[in-house]
């Protein structure tokens, strides 16, 4: 159930990233040079790059990542775009989508976390409840066998020899 909840969650984070991303991007200017674009889209590449670490991190502690792979495509997608704005020497589009880039793989990094977090968590849960679980059953089993011992022993116990007459005397 907790699972279902987080995947809701990572999907609408991922969709306030992307809306807030394109209307309200702080990277919007309409006048940027060449080197501006072509710092901005180096910083969208590195952004990918931490999100791909953070990821595999995620991915290494068994949680499900197949959503933010998905997202960081979109990424990966929106840097190619922004290239091609950039090669075409349209640089204010260039800036305006590396910074939707970086904004999508600032969130992507902080939703990983939280699935690596998670994930650990009920890692360590099941590995502490699950020796206890073991303990209390051995426990259970043991005190229901000797109730059972004590039981049959005292039904032993309370028998009373009975003379059974033969029909020849």
């Amino acid at each position: 159930m907790m699972k279902g909840r987080l995947k809701t969650f990572l999907v609408f984070a991922l969709i306030f990233s992307i809306f807030s991303a394109t209307y309200t991007n702080t990277h919007t200017q309409t006048n940027i040079s060449r080197e501006e674009a072509e710092e901005i889209i180096g910083e969208a590449e590195e952004a990918i790059i931490t999100a791909y670490q953070a990821i595999a991190k995620a991915e290494d502690a068994k949680a499900n990542v197949s959503e933010l792979v998905a997202v960081l495509n979109s990424a990966i997608n929106l840097t190619d775009r922004a290239k091609l704005h950039y090669s075409a020497g349209r640089y204010a589009e260039a800036y305006q989508l590396a910074g939707q880039v970086i904004t999508i793989c600032d969130q992507t990094v902080i939703d990983a976390n939280k699935l690596r977090e998670t994930e650990s968590l009920s890692t360590t849960f099941l590995i502490t409840v699950g020796p206890i679980t073991a303990l209390i059953i051995a426990i259970w089993v043991y005190r229901v066998l000797k109730w059972w011992r004590l039981r049959r022993r005292e039904r032993i116990l309370k028998m009373r020899i009975r003379v059974v007459k033969d029909e020849g005397d």
